[in-house]
């Protein structure tokens, strides 16, 4: 019976130069055999995969964020205007005194907050 365990190592390394992540990578592929076969005896380390240099940054997609920022903004708005014109319970014109109570309507007072702004300019 064969009694070798198999173990895998990963090196990972993260940094803000791409060139520097490679650097190190390759560096510590170049001394983990010899320093692992020190540690276990009967060790072989194959290296299966080496570093490569990104082509793209790993982490923040600011386009992906601006754009999901946008529209969340943009439907929690939507959302809350929708919820405050449906919870609003305010006569304001009046076709709905005429739709609710099916009562014509004589006369309607006017917003007075024009007249009383234009009178304490004159004053």
């Amino acid at each position: 019976m064969n009694d070798e365990k198999t173990e895998i190592f990963t090196a990972s390394v993260t940094s803000d130069s791409p060139e520097d992540s490679k650097i190190i990578a390759d560096a510590v592929g170049k001394i983990a055999p010899d320093a692992i076969s020190r540690l276990k005896s009967k060790a072989t380390l194959k290296i299966v995969d080496y570093a490569q240099l990104p082509t793209t940054p790993s982490a923040p997609n600011v386009k992906k964020y601006v754009i999901l920022a946008f529209l969340g903004g943009l439907i929690i708005s939507l959302a809350i205007s929708f919820i405050k014109e449906f919870l609003d319970k305010k006569m304001r014109y009046s076709e709905d005194m005429i739709s609710v109570g099916d009562i014509p309507i004589l006369a309607a007072i006017p917003k007075f907050d024009s007249i009383n702004n234009s009178n304490n300019k004159k004053g």
